[in-house]
């Protein structure tokens, strides 16, 4: 009986965790062929992520970046099943772009990621929000135009009043964040005030 997706999953992380990299790249592809075979969607596009995570440490991008544009396209067949998992194929495929200079194609993948959430869920909804605030991070972080990046955070920051706090808090601590890395200390530093006095208002 072959062992199940869970179990080689398992494997895999803890070959990972003692650098027996060989071994973890065979349990994921097992677990891959299991996910692949049994049709379960989520299973295959965690197992693409994590197999994609590895592959990128170690230095295999091309391998990493084919995982990684399956697991996004999966992202988009199942955005009900796969908008909201933690584990997002964009993030690693966006540093492979950015240490490769791929800037044009870093800003397609964000701009698409938030178009495909705007059609599916509407301006107002907490994915498309999300991917908003990652193209927003992106201008500001490898474009350096914080023009763009101040905007499309503003539109966030406004929405994130109604969100929960801690979808809130991610928000603005992400804004801080770019803001500080951008050498704007005391703009960052206006965010954090907001952010307390936010706070302290629902205390």
């Amino acid at each position: 009986m072959s062992e199940s997706w869970a179990t080689l999953t398992s494997k895999a992380e803890s070959a990972a965790r003692s650098g027996r990299y060989d071994e973890a790249k065979d349990c994921y592809k097992q677990a891959l062929a299991d996910a692949e075979a049994s049709g379960e969607v989520q299973n295959a596009y965690n197992t693409r992520c994590n197999l994609a995570g590895l592959l990128r440490l170690l230095d295999d991008y091309v391998q990493a970046e084919q995982l990684l544009r399956e697991a996004t396209q999966l992202r988009y067949d199942h955005p009900h099943q796969l908008a909201r998992e933690p584990v997002s194929p964009l993030s690693d495929l966006e540093r492979i772009l950015a240490k490769q200079g791929r800037l044009p194609e870093l800003e397609q993948l964000y701009r698409t990621d938030a178009e495909k959430m705007l059609a599916e869920y509407g301006r107002d909804s907490f994915e498309c929000k999300m991917s908003l605030m990652s193209l927003a991070k992106m201008y500001g972080t490898h474009f350096k135009n914080m023009e763009r990046c101040k905007l499309l955070f503003k539109e966030v920051l406004a929405w994130s009043s109604t969100a929960e706090p801690i979808t809130r808090n991610m928000i603005y601590m992400n804004y801080e964040t770019v803001l500080r890395a951008a050498g704007l200390a005391a703009e960052a530093d206006a965010v954090r005030q907001e952010l307390a006095a936010l706070r302290q208002a629902q205390t």
